[in-house]
This record gives C-alpha cells, structure tokens and sequence, in this order.
C-alpha cells in the first residue's frame, strides 16, 4: 500500500506530456530586414535616389552610404588626410546648425559663400572641439529641393590645409535634387 501511495505522488509530480504535434515546424518570427542604404555609387558618382543628391566620388574617397530613412545620406572619408564630408538632409526649410556632441559652434554667418555650387544664399558654420585631438568641423547650410542640407567637413589637426583643398573639390561637384 505504501508503494501505491509513493507511485501516486511520484505520478502527480511528474511534468505534463508536451501537447501533440502535428510533424509541421511552428514558424519562427521573420528576422527584420536589415536597413536599407540611402544610395549607391554608380559609374564614379554617389546617388541618393531619394533625395536627388548626385556626387561625384574622387579618387583616394571612400563612401559609406546612410540608413535611407535617417537624416544621414552619405560620408565621404579620404584616406591621405583623414578628411570626412558628412552629408545630412532635413525635411525643413529653415536651416538650424545641428548640435555636436563635443564640439561648439564659434561662428555663423550667412551669405552669398559658394563653397557648393547653389544659387541659395549659404550658411556656413565653424565648430571647435572641446578636445583638441578631434577634428574641426565646417558647416555649409542650405535650403534647397525640399531639404534643409548640412554639409559638413570634418578636418583633422595637422590636415586642415589639405583636407580643405581636398573637401572643396568633392563640394565642387556636388548636385542637389531639382537642380
């Protein structure tokens, strides 16, 4: 009796059977989709098909395209001076200087600068870092095809003469959408 009554609790402690299959794999959840890419380069120009954004991309740059739906479309990163162009498009039409983490803007002025090739009066922008290893940046500001467009130039200490040469002749090429 004693057994009987051992084998029942041991019975009613056991876990519960697993419910029945029916031999087909339960699906698992589709793994998201990773982001797609703001643009390509294609026959030596970087193209943002939303944006209209054309550039043409130089010898000695490397381009990392942006998520499509964030405001970053395009860096450019020239490997000889460490020089970067950040490219960023806002659905504005005011120009705000976007904050910098690190970094303060020191001076703004708008006016008939041409360091893009626009009809659009500019802003530019200069931002010292707080930490001097890091690089200065130099914003251009502009309005145009639907966008509020930050250009900005990221120089290394030691490659601001360089680096600036070799920004202007990217920024000489650049096309915005509708123009």
């Amino acid at each position: 009796m004693r057994r009987l009554a051992v084998a029942l609790v041991l019975a009613a402690c056991r876990p519960p059977a697993p419910p029945p299959t029916s031999g087909v794999a339960e699906a698992l959840p589709a793994a998201p989709e990773p982001p797609r890419p703001s643009g390509m380069v294609s026959d030596g120009r970087f193209l943002d098909l939303r944006t209209g954004l054309v550039v043409p991309v130089e010898d000695g740059w490397t381009v990392t395209a942006g998520e499509d739906q964030r405001p970053l479309r395009v860096r450019f990163e020239d490997a000889a001076t460490g020089t970067a162009v950040e490219v960023w498009a806002y659905e504005e039409s005011e120009i705000r200087v976007r904050p910098r983490a690190g970094c303060d803007w020191l001076f703004q002025d708008e006016g008939p600068y041409r360091s893009l090739r626009v009809a659009e009066p500019l802003t530019v922008a200069t931002c010292r870092p707080e930490d001097p290893r890091d690089p200065v940046v130099m914003g251009t500001y502009v309005v145009r095809a639907g966008y509020a467009w930050h250009v900005e130039v990221l120089l290394p200490e030691g490659a601001m003469a360089r680096g600036t040469e070799r920004a202007e002749a990217l920024l000489a090429g650049m096309r915005f959408g509708g123009g």
